[in-house]
Parts: structure tokens; sequence; C-alpha cells
């Protein structure tokens, strides 16, 4: 007797096995050799700031703004 399980067990074995294989595919073609200007954030040619303009910092009625208009 088949296990009636035995195509999804299927389909989720050759999907496991195509993202392993995305993974090590592109560890082994991808880049090697990396620099600091690789590695830096990209800012749109902007130095990036420590903090944000005005101090950094929110209050907290934003977030609670947000979180009111995003559950609309």
């Amino acid at each position: 007797m088949s296990n009636p399980y035995l195509p999804i067990i299927v389909i989720g074995a050759i999907g496991f096995g195509f993202a392993i294989f995305s993974v090590v595919a592109g560890a082994l073609t991808g880049p090697k050799r990396y620099n600091r200007a690789k590695l830096d954030a990209y800012e749109c040619g902007i130095e990036p700031s420590p903090q944000a303009q005005g101090g950094g910092r929110f209050p907290v009625k934003y977030f609670f703004n947000c979180n009111a208009l995003y559950h609309l």
C-alpha cells in the first residue's frame, strides 16, 4: 500500500533540495572579492550620518498615529 502523503513528501523534498542547491550555487558562483565600497550601506551618494536630522528620536505619539492609521 502506498502512503497517501507520499506526493506531499516528494514535493517538499524537491523544494528543500532546490533551496539547498540555490544557496550552495550562489555561494560558489558569487563574488569573492569584497572591498570597503561594496560593504558600505548604499545611501544614494550621501554619506550616512550617525543620527537622523533633528536628533534621531521620534515621539511616541508618532508610532501611535501610524498604528492607528494602519488598522483603519
